[in-house]
């Protein structure tokens, strides 16, 4: 039963958080609510029309009356940077806004190399609405893409068509999933070895700082968990506890 809690233990945590065993190690979530924990639910990033920007200082936009909805006045393009965990995984992303059917919203996720290396569009979508003349329009990536913040920075930019206000945006959403990360090519302890089946979670735990394993450069996957580790596992992992 010890070495079945042992390793339950170091699964779930590392199932339960996403880890960048990099330098840059710090977890950030935009607007919208914090992310699902575990790998089996989908969080949302959500970036209200309020938040754009425009590209250009000369771009032009309005709001909508009596609407959170704003819309570009001429050419240019409204964007919004992301704000996602290292290591999820971009599964989709949408967009909220009315139209008419000659008109149309457009937007794409787009990634730039830091500092300032010319972007690359991840994926687009294009959307006219017919009566009623409001929706949501979705675009599934083709291939996940993991989020690299260290080395890259991630943004939708989007237009709309006609400029009289006709075409707003209301929100955009991105849709992710949290990941653990690769194992590395040698073992930290001399105890779970690169084939070990749990190898890469206990990895994950290693790397976040979670766990330092049991000395002399073991891990001791075969050893019971007491309380007293579960509660150091746990209050490392959430970084526990600080009132107000």
């Amino acid at each position: 039963m010890g070495t079945f809690l042992r390793v339950l233990s170091a699964v779930f945590l590392a199932l339960l958080f996403t880890v960048d065993s990099s330098e840059a190690r710090a977890t950030r979530v935009g607007p919208g609510r914090n992310p699902n924990y575990g790998l089996a639910g989908t969080s949302t990033w959500t970036a209200s029309a309020l938040q754009f920007g425009t590209y250009h200082q000369s771009d032009t936009w309005s709001s909508v009356l009596g609407s959170t909805g704003r819309y570009l006045t001429g050419t240019g393009a409204f964007m919004v940077g992301l704000l996602l965990p290292q290591g999820a995984s971009i599964e989709m992303f949408e967009v909220e806004g009315c139209s008419t059917p000659d008109g149309s919203l457009g937007a794409e996720l787009s990634s730039a190399a830091v500092p300032a290396n010319p972007s690359v569009v991840i994926a687009d979508l294009a959307s006219s609405v017919d009566t009623p003349a409001c929706g949501v329009f979705q675009k599934v990536l083709d291939s996940p893409i993991t989020v690299d913040n260290k080395n890259n920075q991630y943004f939708i930019s989007l237009q709309n068509f006609p400029s009289d206000g006709t075409s707003y945006f209301v929100a955009v959403r991105v849709y992710y999933r949290l990941q653990v990360s690769p194992p590395p090519a040698t073992a930290t302890f001399n105890d779970v070895p690169v084939g070990n089946p749990y190898f890469q979670f206990v990895e994950a735990l290693a790397a976040s700082g979670v766990t330092a394993g049991c000395g002399g450069g073991n891990f001791c996957p075969d050893a019971p968990v007491t309380r007293a580790q579960m509660a150091t596992f746990l209050s490392r992992a959430l970084g526990l506890y600080w009132p107000n």
